[in-house]
């Protein structure tokens, strides 16, 4: 992964509700390493772009259709898996796993949302 790719990724998990302190310790820093790494020109160890190719993949996602392959990835499992567990998996919201799912449904996708214990998300099928 390159420099600024790998600072855009930063800012991107930022912008979508990470706390710095989080980010940093990803990869074993404090939450101020994080936000230099990101906003300064502060050269970056190839040993923490190797540990970046490893974790942000499944953090990040470029667009609609890769955040849906993501959750499907995710929904893949025989246990039913809750909203805020797939936003959490995913480093986004609620909001826009409900937005990923009913994609997912319009593409034909059976997903089957249970109501009662255990409660979550699967594939049905």
């Amino acid at each position: 992964m390159k420099v600024g790719t790998f600072k855009r990724r930063l800012k991107s998990l930022h912008y979508r509700g990470w706390t710095w302190e989080r980010i940093g310790s990803l990869f074993g820093y404090t939450r101020g390493w994080a936000y230099k790494i990101a906003y300064y020109p502060i050269p970056v160890s190839e040993e923490v772009l190797r540990k970046a190719e490893e974790i942000l993949p499944g953090l990040l996602w470029e667009g609609k259709d890769e955040l849906d392959e993501l959750v499907l990835s995710k929904l893949n499992t025989n246990h039913p898996i809750t909203g805020r567990e797939l936003a959490k998996l995913c480093g986004t919201v609620d909001r826009t796993i409900r937005s990923s799912i009913k994609r997912l449904r319009e593409a034909g996708y059976r997903i089957d949302a249970s109501m009662v214990p255990p409660k979550g998300y699967r594939l049905d099928g």
